[in-house]
């Protein structure tokens, strides 16, 4: 679903879903910080394409050209936090996370506090609240966000 014409690439979509996202911007900062996914390291095949200097590296140089371009496209560069998450309603966290792939949910809001055993997803804690994402194991897809009261 890539494409490799260079007339049609976006500059920024590492993620090769066609647009520059925050989702992008994300995975380029945690790889830029020594990230990881899972314990490995984070990996990109088209990393170039977030060589907005064009000099052959990736640095912050390139990250803030990538910020700035997000920007200039209409997007926002800012994510609700996990707090605000917390105070959403399932169907709008739903909504929220259904717009990113597992990884990028792992790289913008980090590592999962806990993981399901059986399933495949896991959450955080915030406050008295936890945040539970489920996923499709065979599509990657979000399947259902939840935002319970831990009881006490």
């Amino acid at each position: 679903h890539y494409s490799t014409d260079p007339q049609k690439v976006t500059m920024g979509d590492i993620n090769m879903d066609n647009k520059l996202t925050i989702a992008d911007v994300a995975v380029v900062q945690k790889w830029l910080l020594g990230g990881s996914f899972y314990g490995s390291d984070i990996q990109f095949d088209y990393w170039h394409l977030a060589d907005f200097c064009d000099d052959d590296k990736l640095d912050v140089f390139d990250l803030c050209l990538m910020k700035e371009k997000l920007l200039e496209n209409g997007e926002s560069t800012e994510l609700p936090t996990l707090e605000e998450i917390s105070k959403m309603s399932d169907e709008e966290a739903t909504e929220l996370f259904s717009k990113y792939t597992f990884k990028e949910i792992w790289c913008i809001w980090g590592e999962f506090d806990w993981g399901f055993s059986g399933l495949y997803g896991g959450g955080w804690v915030v406050g008295d609240k936890e945040i539970s994402l489920v996923f499709n194991y065979y599509t990657d897809e979000l399947e259902s966000a939840r935002i319970g009261t831990i009881p006490k």
